[in-house]
């Protein structure tokens, strides 16, 4: 059997619909910076998606596909949230952005907004809030919050993972370890750096052989779905009293505590529900702090049961739809970013969830005649 790879389009032509993505990118990076865009920036950040979705369904139209699409604008439209709307209108959109032919450009884009968003701090344009987690000084780096940095970069990360762990995995694993070690500087983002420590760990897993690789997608494919849930129920499963919670509070800085008060006060409702909250976002210091960072409890409580439902089936069954293809190493890759989105609230917000979705719906059928002719090959040398 023989595996797929991701092959990189080196085609430097850009289609309408990947110029009004990037546009989109670049936009939702500044509405996480200091630059306060407002509500004009939001809503601006929402017009290359409306046309991208338009652009797509005139491309691709298909039976199927629109049925799901209606389904999802049902439900966000339940929510009564325009994040859930924009968020399924990217998903049915980025059938026709095709990200593997613009993997490097998005790296770019990436790279040149925190870029400038950091120099604006240094010139005193926007300040670099620095706050501080036991004893230890962590720079937000013209973010709303250290997290926010360290995740674009997490992503910017996993797009290198892609363009180069078959023609350069040496190198592009020393490059992200240096990488973590920068991070940790700056930032000190524990779970960013875990993240981009395990695409390194794929990275050699993708040299196993099939026989292995398979079964240990599989095995990582349950526990990823399954820590999922367990993130979000924990503190109904774990004793409040026990050690291992004390334990596991602290790993999280506190974000078990903070669970075990919105099941106190909250409950998951079918199309969610308005939770008041108070976090560090632009701010060194706030008073009676209450924030949800688990993106999967924040999608359940805020967006609804059948929101949360309609995503984790979605990905689940796109990250299956690789597997099955033999697209492994993007299928580790978006597991690791599901992981990611247990102790960060990323995955719930349009802004930075925008680089994670499209990623889900990536091309890979063309690689099918490509994989059919290597075996027909290799049969016809066992033949000889």
């Amino acid at each position: 059997m023989i595996e797929k790879n991701l092959k990189i389009n080196k085609n430097n032509h850009f289609t309408i619909s990947q110029v009004l993505y990037m546009i989109a990118v670049v936009l939702n990076i500044f509405l996480r910076s200091m630059f306060h865009l407002g509500s004009i920036g939001i809503y601006l950040s929402y017009v290359p998606l409306v046309i991208l979705l338009l652009i797509s369904l005139w491309n691709n139209f298909n039976y199927k596909w629109l049925l799901w699409l209606i389904i999802g604008i049902i439900i966000s439209i339940g929510t009564k949230r325009l994040q859930c709307l924009f968020m399924i209108f990217l998903i049915f959109a980025s059938r026709d952005i095709n990200l593997r032919e613009i993997l490097k450009p998005i790296v770019v884009i990436i790279s040149v907004c925190l870029l400038i968003i950091y120099l604006a701090t240094l010139v005193g344009i926007i300040p670099n809030l620095v706050l501080v987690r036991n004893g230890i000084e962590r720079m937000a780096m013209g973010t709303q919050f250290p997290l926010v940095f360290s995740t674009y970069v997490l992503y910017a990360c996993a797009y290198l993972t892609l363009i180069y762990y078959n023609s350069h995995p040496i190198k592009v694993s020393v490059l992200l370890f240096l990488i973590v070690i920068i991070l940790n500087k700056l930032t000190n983002s524990r779970n960013d750096e875990l993240c981009i420590l395990l695409l390194i760990l794929v990275i050699g897993i993708n040299k196993l052989d099939l026989r292995i690789k398979k079964p240990f997608f599989l095995i990582s494919y349950i526990i990823t779905f399954i820590l999922i849930l367990f993130s979000i129920f924990v503190t109904q499963i774990l004793p409040y009293t026990s050690n291992i919670y004390a334990f596991m509070d602290k790993l999280l800085s506190g974000r078990l505590n903070l669970q075990y008060i919105l099941f106190s006060y909250y409950s998951p409702k079918l199309f969610g529900q308005n939770i008041p909250q108070q976090g560090l976002g632009g701010e060194q210091q706030v008073f009676n702090y209450f924030y949800i960072d688990n993106s999967y409890a924040r999608i359940l409580f805020m967006y609804g049961i059948i929101f949360f439902l309609f995503l984790l089936v979605t990905f689940g069954i796109s990250i299956y739809k690789y597997y099955i293809s033999r697209v492994y190493m993007l299928s580790f890759v978006l597991l690791i970013l599901l992981l990611s989105g247990i102790s960060a609230d990323s995955l719930s917000l349009l802004t930075q969830n925008i680089l994670v979705i499209p990623l889900f719906f990536i091309k890979v059928s063309g690689h099918k005649s490509y994989t059919l002719t290597l075996q027909s090959r290799l049969r016809k040398k066992k033949k000889l």
